[in-house]
C-alpha cells in the first residue's frame, strides 16, 4: 500500500514538473513571437521612412476610440501620398467575472488588440462616423425609431449606421462606391473628424499587415473624394 502511495505521489510530481515546465516553454516561445513581430515592424518602418516611437502618447483622436483603459504601444508617423498619417499598435482592457466550483467570484483582466489607422485630408468636409449596426439599432430601426442618416440602399441601411451633424452634407460623400466598398468588407467602419479620417482595426499590428493598412487609407480617402 505504502509503495502504490509513494508511486503516486512521484506520479503527480512529474505531472507538476511537466505542467511547469510547459508554462515555461509557452512563455519563451509568445516572448520570441512577440519580440519578432515588433522587430517585424520597426524594419517596416525603417524601410518606409516612417517614424516609429513607442510607448503611450497624447494624440489629437485619443477620446475617439471608445475603449476602456486604451493604450498605445508603439505610433508610427509617415505620409500617405501627401498626407499626415499614422498607424499606431494599441491594447485596451476588459474585466471578466467567472465563479469557481466554491462559489468565488473571481476577476480576470483580459487585454484586447487593436490598430488605430488615421490620416488627415485635405479640404472641409462634415464629421461624419460609420458604424455596424447592434442589436439596440436593428431593433429600433425595425420599430421605425432609427435616428441616424438613411441612404436609400436597403443593404447599406440595414448593416450599417451612419451619424453626422450635417446629414444632407454626409450624404453628398455616401457614393455608390463607397457603399459598395463598405458592404463587400474592403473598408472597415471609419469616422472622419476635423478633416481627421480614423479606423479602428481588430488584432495586433503585424509588419505584414502594414501595406494594406496604408492601401486602406489611401482608399477610402478617395472615396471620400481626395484625388491624389
Amino acid at each position: 500500500m505504502a509503495s502504490v502511495i509513494v508511486i503516486a505521489m512521484l506520479l503527480l510530481g512529474l505531472l507538476f514538473v511537466g505542467f511547469i515546465v510547459l508554462l515555461v516553454v509557452v512563455g519563451v516561445q509568445s516572448a520570441k513571437a512577440e519580440r519578432q513581430r515588433v522587430e517585424g515592424v520597426q524594419a517596416w518602418a525603417a524601410w518606409h521612412r516612417w517614424y516609429l516611437s513607442h510607448g503611450d502618447a497624447q494624440v489629437p483622436w485619443r477620446d475617439r476610440v471608445e475603449y476602456r483603459r486604451f493604450r498605445i504601444q508603439r505610433l508610427l508617423n509617415g505620409d500617405i501620398g501627401g498626407l499626415r498619417a499614422s498607424i499606431s499598435d494599441c491594447t485596451y482592457e476588459t474585466q471578466r467575472s467567472t465563479t469557481d466550483a466554491n462559489g468565488q467570484s473571481q476577476t480576470t483582466t483580459v487585454v484586447h488588440p487593436i490598430v488605430v489607422l488615421t490620416v488627415q485630408l485635405t479640404g472641409v468636409r462634415p464629421d461624419m462616423a460609420l458604424a455596424e449596426r447592434g442589436l439596440g439599432s436593428r431593433m429600433a430601426r425595425a420599430l421605425g425609431k432609427a435616428q441616424q442618416l438613411e441612404t436609400g440602399y436597403a443593404e447599406f441601411d440595414r448593416r450599417f449606421t451612419m451619424a453626422a451633424a450635417d446629414p444632407w452634407g454626409a450624404r453628398e460623400y455616401l457614393s455608390p462606391a463607397l457603399i459598395q466598398a463598405q458592404l463587400s468588407g474592403q473598408i472597415p467602419p471609419w469616422s472622419l473628424r476635423g478633416g481627421e479620417l480614423l479606423i479602428v482595426v481588430n488584432g495586433a499590428l503585424r509588419a505584414e499587415s502594414l501595406d494594406y493598412h496604408v492601401w486602406t487609407l489611401r482608399y477610402l480617402a478617395e472615396l471620400l473624394g481626395h484625388r491624389f
